[in-house]
């Protein structure tokens, strides 16, 4: 399998963005496995810890391996070795993956943005900058960079509405709470009824993503296959628009199996 245990490791944990770099050429595509299993690692620490300060910790002892990563040292989780000469050579900045952290780190007591704006803001920062380091590893310049950061923080929209049961059920809800139909949503388990009361605000989100991500167009430069999760979140739109953004609905929209070929052909004509 292209990037070996990097790769295995990224399918398990993000599939969906596996998928698009199986695309990248192959001189890049080792480090940029590790860079999506380093965002999955550091993203599922607040569920995992069982306190904010056991949460800190995690984080902090990240940042202290990726300062060895970037020193040559052999890293202690071996999947990211392929960060390393990425690290070395600057193609990934080491401060970058530090934002990343401290994104991340944010949210440790729970995300529970204001608005809509404020959410996206966060989606720049952690899924937005992962797609735009990618896209810098494949020799992006700095204008397709950019539009590799909005494309990410477009799926992540995509991916708060799909993940909306799953953290509901848990007590938690990344929603913007300006949007909600009851500010007691994110604090209690909702009823039946007050979940479907939140389709409006999943269309929302939704069309967020959308207007982000705009129509497909012609893309030859260098890092459009950082790009390619912009077919995908444009699936995941149409078929939640089909689902009619009900929480249930959304929990079970997936893939479709044509996926790899839609996403062959979008970089054989270049229109992501």
């Amino acid at each position: 399998m292209p990037g070996g245990d990097a790769a295995a490791e990224a399918r398990r944990l993000d599939p969906d963005r596996w998928l698009c770099a199986l695309f990248l050429p192959a001189t890049v595509r080792d480090a940029a496995m590790a860079l999506l299993v380093l965002n999955q690692e550091l993203a599922r620490i607040p569920e995992l810890a069982s306190q904010p300060m056991l949460g800190a910790i995690r984080y902090q002892w990240w940042r202290e391996e990726l300062e060895r990563l970037a020193r040559g040292t052999r890293p202690a989780y071996p999947v990211l070795a392929p960060l390393g000469a990425a690290l070395r050579s600057g193609s990934v900045p080491l401060g970058e993956l530090g934002a990343l952290i401290d994104a991340r780190e944010a949210s440790l007591e729970a995300l529970a943005p204001q608005s809509l704006p404020e959410l996206e803001r966060y989606l720049a920062a952690t899924a937005g900058r992962v797609q735009a380091l990618i896209a810098r590893l494949d020799g992006a310049d700095e204008e397709a960079a950019t539009a590799a950061l909005q494309v990410g923080t477009a799926f992540g929209l995509i991916g708060v509405v799909r993940a909306c049961l799953y953290d509901l059920a848990r007590g938690r809800s990344p929603l913007p709470r300006d949007l909600l139909p009851s500010q007691g949503v994110a604090a209690v388990q909702p009823s039946d009824e007050l979940r479907r009361e939140l389709a409006p605000v999943l269309r929302a989100i939704t069309a967020r993503a959308d207007a982000i991500l705009g129509r497909p167009c012609a893309r030859r430069d260098r890092g459009r296959a950082a790009l390619l999760p912009a077919t995908l979140a444009r699936l995941y739109s149409r078929r939640l628009h089909r689902a009619g953004f009900v929480p249930a609905a959304a929990a079970v929209v997936t893939r479709p199996p044509d996926a790899p070929l839609r996403l062959w052909w979008a970089m054989r004509r270049g229109r992501i």
